[in-house]
């Protein structure tokens, strides 16, 4: 098992990596089996939320209304 790692996931307004963005992103860093740090927050997209994403993510677009945009995070 590893000591020391950093696990990853995001949430996006689809799964076209073409057309669609990254809307939330969060980090675990693990150290001897235990969280060390978290880093969770919203990206607002430039695109609205299609309602089928919104049911899958629970993420809606007056959740990243006054998010930071994706170069800011």
């Amino acid at each position: 098992m590893l000591k020391s790692y950093v696990a990853f996931d995001v949430e996006t307004t689809g799964l076209n990596p073409q057309e669609n963005e990254i809307i939330e992103i969060g980090a675990l860093k693990v150290r001897d089996g235990k969280v060390a740090d978290r880093f969770i927050e919203f990206i607002r997209p430039t695109i609205s939320i299609a309602p089928t994403i919104t049911a899958l993510t629970g993420i809606t677009d007056d959740m990243v209304s006054n998010a930071r945009p994706r170069y800011q995070v």
